[in-house]
């Protein structure tokens, strides 16, 4: 069965999509992971997923952060070093970029206009054997006999900038100031009138 993407494109706009489904990763590092390059060009987020994969920088924890230590690099902010996350992340950002290539979208203009991840299937794993206890228990010995292994998936799509051209973006600004010239004059026209 087809996973759907959440993301709904409008008519005519040109969009890159991958997606990684059925992933043995914590969904709350993938998560944080995503909001991290979520608007940033694709380039630009590929280089700092394989920098964070080495341990080079921290990625900020904006949720899922409760009792999280600080870091210095991010300004006091909490995060963490996600190596597994970081590296899937990559793995299918440059999916998405190969098929934004395929597609005919110009690579340098690409960015991150949605990234998600959650969980995708929980599995129930129950002890072979001996009394199965649930919640927490009351001695620290006697841990629980079931741990539920979750799946996550992942889902990136790129969109292309539209770049203007520098003399076009002139060519507005000297409206404006016009614009605002002819504004400025015909308020003191008013004023000497009265």
């Amino acid at each position: 069965m087809a996973m759907a993407y959440a993301y709904q494109p409008q008519k005519d706009e040109k969009i890159a999509k991958a997606q990684l489904k059925n992933i043995d990763a914590s969904f709350k590092d993938l998560a944080n992971t995503c909001t991290f390059i979520r608007g940033m060009n694709a380039k630009e987020a590929l280089s700092l997923l394989e920098l964070a994969s080495k341990k080079i920088i921290p990625i900020p924890y904006p949720r899922y952060n409760k009792k999280l230590g600080h870091r210095r690099e991010l300004g006091g902010k909490k995060g963490r070093y996600p190596v597994k996350s970081a590296k899937i992340v990559a793995k299918v950002l440059k999916d998405a970029i190969a098929n934004a290539k395929f597609l005919g979208l110009n690579e340098d203009n690409l960015y991150v206009a949605y990234a998600v991840a959650n969980k995708h299937r929980i599995e129930k794993r129950i002890a072979p054997k001996g009394p199965r206890r649930a919640g927490k228990p009351t001695n620290p010995k006697r841990g629980p006999r079931y741990s539920n292994l979750e799946y996550s998936f992942v889902q990136i799509i790129l969109k292309e900038k539209e770049a203007e051209n520098k003399e076009e973006k002139e060519i507005k600004k000297k409206e404006e100031k016009k614009e605002t010239k002819a504004e400025e004059k015909e308020k003191k026209n008013e004023k000497g009138e009265k």
